[in-house]
């Protein structure tokens, strides 16, 4: 990592003056100083992965507005009355598992109801390439789970 290497090349810079200058001016707390500072910037460094792959721990998921556009995506399918929460969790860099409970009118028949959601699982893909795993549920079973 770019950030790591720099870190390294400044640590060492910090390291030369700080013996340097212990030498010159005969104050040995100068070289502690240094070390100290090392260890500072060495820990500020480390943060930086620790926020990138925080979410990915934790189960982050899709941006609030892309959940948004993908609930949107849903409810601009004729037959579907309502769209649930999307729940979506990243299982890796670029590969998105994503759930989407789905309503639809009363009366549709299965094979309508089997073309809406084929309809939105092929729009949500085209929108999310990263959406690698998709489960979409219908019917009053999704309802009643809310």
């Amino acid at each position: 990592m770019l950030a790591e290497d720099s870190a390294a090349l400044v640590g060492l810079l910090v390291a030369a003056a700080g013996i340097a200058l212990s030498h010159r001016f005969d104050m040995p707390e100068l070289d502690g100083a240094a070390s100290i500072v090392i260890g500072l910037l060495l820990a500020g460094v480390a943060v930086l992965p620790i926020r990138e792959s925080r979410g990915l721990l934790i189960g982050e998921g899709v941006r609030p507005e892309t959940a948004r556009a993908i609930r949107a995506i849903a409810l601009a399918q004729p037959r579907v009355r309502d769209v649930g929460r999307v729940l979506s969790m990243y299982i890796g860099p670029d590969d998105v598992l994503l759930t989407i409970d789905l309503d639809v009118d009363e009366g549709t028949a299965a094979a309508d109801a089997a073309s809406a959601i084929a309809d939105v699982e092929r729009l949500v893909r085209l929108c999310c390439p990263r959406v690698k795993r998709l489960f979409i549920e219908s019917g009053a079973a999704a309802g009643q789970r809310r």
